[in-house]
């Protein structure tokens, strides 16, 4: 029988994915007998290993003629599996708890992500990215900003050019719920999430190292270069760039900074104390205050918001929601705040409407949403 790849769940052990099963396999396993809602427009990923060999042998019963996932032959299954149901960290009332629509006060859904920026140069001249047309967009001897397509420019150096204005600096900024690339002078290629900005020079030829700033949230594929290193200034940190791919996430509304590096090496270094860290892939550095830790994790998983979706495993409610906001151009608040630690895991599709996302979430943590126009009531 052939299934909509997006009813199709991911099974992970820890970090590493072991296995798929489908969503009514899922639903089955756990006795489920209410309608989930709009469930299949969604991929979704579970901390769930010790389910998978339960279901992988109720598939082999299935195929020696057994009733198909029958509630008598599922309740002596969960009789000798129980334990699994208590492992299912924050995901109880996703299952349990019979979904409630959400409740749209407004019949217009707010739209996801597009690609939208501004484009600020030294003098303080503007260029709307959104509206400008494939090509050039600005141009003065030696450089060409050239809009290659939607969601991206490239910054094209002739060799020996120096900047009209001694260390002119060029900014890009994104709106709510938009993202853009931009390929720097060096070749260096940044994706920047919504609500962010990246300051760098227009040209590296007259400089002994690469230095740009971000706030918000951006993703980095460095261009190597021996003699220039590559250093990235953020919210208390120092990114010292050693190798090649990153994420850095340093909103000013988010508790701490968080650096994720998937290829090659990066020093991450603390403005206040001077603590510093060395990274190596598949792993984090946290800079909570005045704290620099790092974490193991599955560093693809920090990225994905570059590629169209939001991958989230054991994350607090009112983290998941600062994206919503961010993503979708809502402002979110709570009926009650204890929801607020709600523990999360899961995919939203940016593709995805407002109501879509709140969906999904209403059965992750036993909520419900009511939408009014741009506001997010989240109800107990």
């Amino acid at each position: 029988m052939s299934e909509d790849k997006r009813s199709v769940v991911r099974i992970y052990d820890e970090d590493k994915p072991i296995g798929k099963v489908t969503f009514n396999e899922l639903k089955a396993f756990l006795d489920h007998k209410k309608e989930v809602g709009n469930i299949y427009h969604h991929k979704l990923n579970f901390e769930m290993g010790t389910a998978l060999h339960i279901i992988r042998q109720m598939r082999n019963d299935d195929a020696n003629g057994e009733p198909e996932f029958g509630t008598k032959r599922l309740n002596y299954k969960l009789t000798t599996v129980a334990v699994i149901a208590a492992m299912l960290i924050g995901m109880a009332w996703w299952f349990f708890k019979p979904a409630s629509p959400v409740d749209v006060a407004s019949t217009e859904l707010v739209a996801a992500v597009s690609d939208k920026a501004m484009l600020t140069l030294e003098n303080g001249a503007q260029i709307n990215l959104s509206d400008a047309r494939a090509g050039v967009v600005y141009a003065e001897p030696g450089l060409q900003i050239v809009k290659v397509k939607e969601g991206q420019i490239a910054y094209r150096v002739k060799s020996g050019h120096h900047a009209a204005v001694a260390g002119a600096q060029h900014t890009i900024t994104t709106p709510t719920g938009a993202q853009f690339e931009v390929l720097l002078p060096d070749g260096t290629a940044v994706w920047l999430n919504a609500e962010s900005s990246l300051k760098f020079p227009e040209t590296f030829v007259s400089v002994d190292a690469r230095r740009i700033s971000l706030t918000g949230e951006a993703y980095f594929e460095v261009a190597h270069d021996k003699t220039k290193p590559f250093y990235v200034s953020s919210k208390g940190q120092d990114i010292q760039v050693l190798g090649t791919h990153f994420n850095v996430n340093a909103y000013g509304n988010e508790k701490s900074v968080k650096t994720t590096l998937l290829e090659g090496s990066l020093r991450v270094t603390s403005k206040t104390d001077q603590q510093s860290v060395l990274l190596k892939p598949q792993e984090q550095a946290i800079l909570d205050g005045n704290t620099l830790s790092v974490n193991s994790l599955k560093a693809d998983d920090t990225a994905s918001w570059k590629d169209g979706e939001y991958i989230f495993r054991n994350m607090p409610m009112e983290d998941v929601m600062r994206t919503v906001e961010r993503w979708f151009g809502v402002k979110v608040s709570y009926q009650n705040d204890q929801v607020k630690k709600s523990l999360l895991g899961g995919t939203i599709v940016l593709s995805a409407n407002l109501s879509d996302v709140l969906e999904i979430l209403e059965l992750s943590a036993g909520v419900q949403f009511k939408i009014e126009g741009r506001s997010v009531t989240v109800l107990k």
